[in-house]
């Protein structure tokens, strides 16, 4: 079973999304957390959920991750 990851989401007019990782951000020499309003989670390919709280994104990807290991 794969992990679960964060990422940052971009909602474009034509109903597409720009997905970003922290390497984005890194790259951009920003934090992870700066400027998205969007988050959402995935697992693989797979989107989990979507926020627009980066700190309940980040508690419930953790969260997910968390019980993946315990039940491992």
């Amino acid at each position: 079973m794969s992990n679960f990851q964060l990422y940052a989401v971009e909602p474009q007019l034509d109903g597409t999304e720009d997905i970003f990782g922290p390497e984005v951000a890194a790259e951009m020499k920003l934090p992870f957390d700066y400027g998205w309003d969007h988050w959402s989670v995935y697992q693989g390919a797979h989107k989990i959920a979507d926020f627009t709280d980066y700190q309940l994104a980040f508690n419930t990807t953790s969260a997910l991750n968390a019980t993946v290991r315990m039940a491992s």
